[in-house]
């Protein structure tokens, strides 16, 4: 019987032996746990302060389309303003570089102009703004800008362009924003 005991002792041992392992287990998964819990929380805190609040290049605040200027100029707003706006502007009226300086134009006013080529054909009357995106405000506010009536504002969705929006210059780019100023110089 002694010997029965003995390892009935030996057995109660053990099993206190790995109670103890269990419990220091737990803790280091628990603790695990609550650490990778908060660098997931920290990294998504990150990530949407970076997408909603705070500029990429600039300490200011993003200002949303309905917000009115406060504090900044009214160039600085509207930079900020159209900045993800994105457009292609293309020649459809043959003459060289009529695309590039309504780049520059639409540039200066924040809009983000992907690409600038020739339209498939050259003998657009009047200069079109197609809505790509199925936003046709901010086509009709585009029109706005370059001074195009809003006539010539109309839709074409097609997502697979990742785009907002299509300027095709016609024969009638003089009297557009851009080309305002090369009317006055002799």
């Amino acid at each position: 019987m002694p010997r029965r005991r003995g390892r009935r002792k030996s057995i109660k041992s053990a099993s206190k032996s790995n109670n103890g392992k269990k419990a220091a287990s737990n803790l280091f998964l628990n603790t695990s746990l609550v650490v990778l819990s908060l660098f997931i929380f920290a990294l998504s805190y990150s990530w949407l302060h970076r997408q909603f609040i705070a500029e990429p290049n600039d300490s200011a605040a993003f200002i949303k389309l309905s917000e009115k200027p406060t504090t900044l100029t009214s160039k600085m707003w509207l930079e900020k303003q159209f900045r993800d706006i994105k457009v292609e502007v293309l020649n459809g009226n043959g003459v060289d570089g009529i695309a590039a300086t309504a780049t520059d134009f639409l540039r200066e006013k924040g809009f983000d102009v992907v690409r600038t080529d020739d339209a498939d054909r050259t003998d657009y009357v009047y200069t079109l703004i197609k809505d790509r995106a199925g936003n046709l405000h901010t086509a009709r506010r585009l029109a706005e800008i370059l001074n195009v009536d809003t006539l010539s504002v109309f839709q074409e969705i097609n997502r697979s362009l990742v785009l907002d929006a299509t300027v095709i210059l016609g024969k009638d780019y003089a009297d557009l924003a851009p080309f305002a100023t090369l009317k006055d110089i002799p």
